[in-house]
């Protein structure tokens, strides 16, 4: 019984237990669906999270990718004309619009966007995309000047002939040395006409101290020559005791005339008494005036008979009366003629003081200042010429201490030598200072003989001293010191023929012969303010459009700058005979010519990278343009002009013929571009002529000799030197004439000549004398290459870009092209949406979603050539 109820009661527990179970599994079954469910929708909003970034990411790629496709399809459609002739890759643009719509079309392409035509039912598109803005703005055109040179260099990179371009750089190297020369002897001319300058300042100072010539009358030394001051010194005293002797024999008249007055007229009172004493003519008595006595005789009566007032006792008185009165008459006379050579005597006096106080004092006051002035101006020149002689010594201690170059061999030596024959030439500091302490000297005791003659005349209350001029005063005209100033002129020899005679009209001559027909672009109707030379359209800066759209500035934009160096002539390429007259001493000529090629030099002296672009840029235009030699002659052979794709030129329609020309100088007019080409080319060969003539001892000597005959009478040894300079002058400009006829025959030329190299006959042998390497001998083409170094890299590209603008508007008939239309790069400013699978709304930054909701991607390209 105890066995059933145990059983019993763990049977009732057992299902006790059983229910509770069950009870509580139902309780968490619920719990777990409802975890799971929060969990599964966790992990399910993650999955869409995570798809949608990822949608964001790819489509990102996408949208920049497809934003370049379309542009690349834009830049696709690139003008061939100005690819396949100039090598210039541009997009033409005619309306902004119609680049906005094209490139949508390309872009919508590019990221699948159905349109009308496209979309199908049933189709599914993961990205959704839509295109909600575009903006193209093309931008970096062929008038800007950067554009147009990075275009340049990336076509001559593959273009450009490596041999022409590395035969030119050999040939270049040689303009180095010639660079250097040219800048000193430059500076060597500068310091010759420095002494031709001081060298009429010494023929002034010759003049002023020996008044050879006759042109000065009072000069230093002729300052009481052949004593003529103590001559008039002497004179002066000699009248004043002539005058003296005058004024006492005036004094002893006067007494007597007194004397004899008064005896008449007390021998008249008394005949009075006896009624013979009667009035005169004048109504005074006899004795009133000794001048009328002949008038008192005889009276005529009132009927027309003589009457005679006299009786015959008194007959005897009248006779010695009228004695009297002819006494008198002499007296008066005498003291008349006294009185007339009184008056010259002090005139006479007065003249000669003042002679002897002004022109033979006081005029040579003012040479000695003259010559003091001169001397000072000598002085002064010689410091400047002394200081030019340090620099030029300077420049040649650094520019020539090292070997010698081919063509500088012993140009050092021979200035060297020159310049220590030019110290010699220039008045020393210590001769100046005895010469000036001398003239000063002069000056005071001039002004202290002035100073004494007008203190004697103030003592004499204004009047001239009576007593003559004292004898101390002499004494001070042995004071006077004169100058010994030796002066040295050179033997003049015989008169040679001068080589520069008629050089500036053969020059006018050859310049203006031979030319190419005019073109003129203005005179063809086109407006010059068109051309890029003279209007440029500059890409405005994005840097706040940039900002403003995705919140920083974009870097890329593919614009560099750069610049070269520019060769100057201060002259006028124009007018090469007017600036060339080689007589004038004191004409800038040879210093602008030989700056010019001191320019070149250096300009040629840089670095390989530094001329890399130059180069570069002047072989395009070399390789592209036109010039006036359109072949060449090499020994039997003629090489005609070709292009950078192998074209003869010549077959090539282009507005200028001569268009290398127009990029060196600019102008509009093709005959004067070619005139100032000529004379460009003129002149770099009279400078270079003149370089071999000083370098050459024989043409040197002779050069000497001719100016030495030529020059002026008065010219001196310090003037011989410029003029010397400028008989070679002549000699290189002859020889230029030849070498530049060569040249626009398609010739070449030496670059620097050797004596044998010479061909102009100057009367000297040279025939048989060394010659120039062949590697080094420039045509014509080279020296446009060379000329083009000398011009801005800005200026060139501008011209550039004007030739081709009017190249192609020649070739269309119309003047409607223009550069600044030629766009290489394009901005694009691109707004794409793309449509949400997962993301809601609330959980996107408001500038990245558009008004329905959508995420928007915005891309800021620079895409270009």
């Amino acid at each position: 019984m105890s066995l059933r109820k145990d059983l019993r009661g763990s049977l009732t527990d057992s299902i006790s237990n059983l229910a509770w179970g069950n009870k509580l599994r139902k309780s968490v079954s619920g719990q777990i669906t409802v975890f799971s469910a929060i969990i599964m929708v966790a992990v399910l909003m993650l999955a869409g999270l995570l798809v949608d970034a990822a949608r964001i990411s790819v489509g990102r790629s996408m949208v920049d990718r497809s934003v370049e496709l379309a542009a690349d399809s834009l830049l696709a459609e690139y003008s061939s004309k100005l690819k396949d002739d100039y090598g210039l890759f541009t997009m033409p643009v005619s309306e902004k619009y119609e680049l906005q719509d094209r490139f949508e079309e390309y872009l919508s392409c590019n990221l699948g966007i159905p349109t009308g035509e496209d979309y199908y039912r049933g189709s599914t598109d993961f990205f959704g995309f839509r295109v909600e803005k575009v903006d193209v703005t093309p931008i970096y055109n062929l008038s800007e000047n950067s554009i147009t040179k990075k275009q340049i260099l990336e076509y001559m990179k593959y273009r450009a002939p490596t041999e022409l371009a590395d035969n030119f750089i050999t040939k270049l190297t040689a303009m180095k040395d010639i660079g250097k020369m040219s800048n000193a002897y430059k500076q060597k001319v500068t310091i010759d006409k420095l002494l031709g300058s001081m060298d009429k300042s010494q023929q002034k100072l010759k003049k002023h101290i020996d008044g050879l010539g006759g042109s000065i009358d009072k000069f230093i030394n002729g300052f009481n020559s052949d004593n003529g001051w103590l001559a008039a010194f002497n004179q002066f005293n000699s009248l004043t005791d002539s005058l003296a002797s005058i004024e006492s024999s005036l004094g002893s008249l006067e007494t007597s005339i007194k004397n004899m007055e008064q005896e008449l007229a007390s021998s008249g009172n008394n005949a009075g008494n006896d009624g013979t004493n009667r009035p005169d003519n004048d109504g005074e008595g006899n004795t009133g005036n000794s001048g009328d006595a002949d008038n008192d005789s005889d009276h005529t009566s009132d009927d027309g008979s003589s009457e005679n007032h006299s009786s015959e006792g008194v007959s005897g008185q009248g006779s010695n009366e009228n004695d009297a009165k002819q006494q008198l008459k002499k007296l008066k006379d005498e003291r008349k003629q006294l009185s007339a050579a009184r008056t010259d005597t002090i005139k006479e006096l007065n003249d000669l003081w003042n002679k002897i106080r002004g022109p033979m004092t006081s005029d040579y006051i003012k040479s000695n200042k003259a010559a003091m002035d001169e001397i000072s101006k000598i002085v002064k020149k010689g410091e400047k010429a002394q200081l030019a002689i340090e620099k030029l010594e300077k420049f040649l201690d650094d520019n020539f201490s090292e070997e010698e170059g081919t063509f500088s061999k012993g140009f050092r030596d021979q200035i060297t030598t020159e310049l220590t024959g030019i110290k010699e030439l220039i008045l020393e500091g210590q001769k100046a200072s005895i010469m000036l302490e001398q003239i000063s000297g002069n000056i005071s005791t001039l002004d202290d003989i002035i100073s004494k003659m007008d203190e004697i005349k103030e003592n004499c209350g204004g009047a001239l001293p009576t007593d003559g001029l004292p004898s101390w005063l002499a004494d001070m005209v042995s004071d006077y010191t004169n100058i010994d100033y030796d002066y040295s002129r050179p033997d003049k020899g015989d008169k040679k023929d001068d080589p520069r005679k008629g050089k500036a009209d053969e020059v006018k001559k050859f310049i203006s012969e031979k030319l190419l027909k005019d073109v003129n672009y203005e005179t063809a109707g086109f407006v010059k303010e068109s051309l890029p030379s003279y209007t440029k359209v500059t890409t405005e800066d994005f840097n706040d459009r940039d900002m403003e759209f995705i919140g920083y500035s974009s870097a890329e934009t593919g614009v560099f700058e750069g610049g070269s160096k520019e060769a100057a002539y201060n002259g006028d390429f124009g007018n090469v005979a007017d600036d060339a007259d080689l007589y004038d001493e004191e004409s800038e000529f040879q210093e602008n010519v030989f700056g010019f090629i001191t320019d070149i030099g250096n300009i040629a002296s840089d670095q390989a990278s530094a001329l890399r672009d130059s180069i570069y840029i002047n072989e395009y235009i070399m390789g592209t343009f036109k010039n006036s030699v359109p072949a060449l002659v090499n020994g039997v052979e003629t090489i005609s002009d070709k292009n950078l794709h192998g074209d003869e030129k010549q077959k090539i329609e282009t507005f200028y013929d001569s268009e290398v020309e127009y990029i060196l100088h600019g102008q509009a007019s093709q005959k004067l571009n070619n005139i100032m080409t000529r004379g460009e080319l003129l002149l770099v060969r009279f400078g270079l002529n003149t370089l071999h003539v000083y370098t050459d001892p024989a043409k040197r000597s002779k050069a000497m000799t001719i100016a030495t005959a030529v020059a002026g009478w008065w010219t001196g040894g310090a003037g011989i030197p410029v003029i010397s300079n400028l008989v070679m002058a002549g000699w290189a400009m002859g020889e230029s004439l030849i070498d530049v006829s060569d040249l626009m025959d398609g010739r070449s030329v030496p670059i620097y000549k050797m004596k044998g190299d010479w061909r102009l006959d100057i009367g000297i042998a040279s025939q048989a004398g060394p010659k120039t390497d062949h590697r080094l001998y420039f045509n014509y083409h080279d020296y446009l290459r060379l000329f083009l170094l000398a011009v801005s890299e800005d200026t060139k590209l501008s011209r550039i870009e004007d030739l081709i603008q009017l190249n192609i508007c020649k070739a269309r008939g119309t003047d409607d092209f223009r550069m600044s239309d030629c766009y290489t790069y394009v901005r694009i400013e691109a707004e794409v949406s793309m449509k949400y699978m997962f993301i809601s709304q609330p959980f996107v930054r408001k500038e990245l979603k558009t008004g329905d909701g959508r995420y928007i991607y915005k891309v800021l390209l620079y895409e270009g050539y």
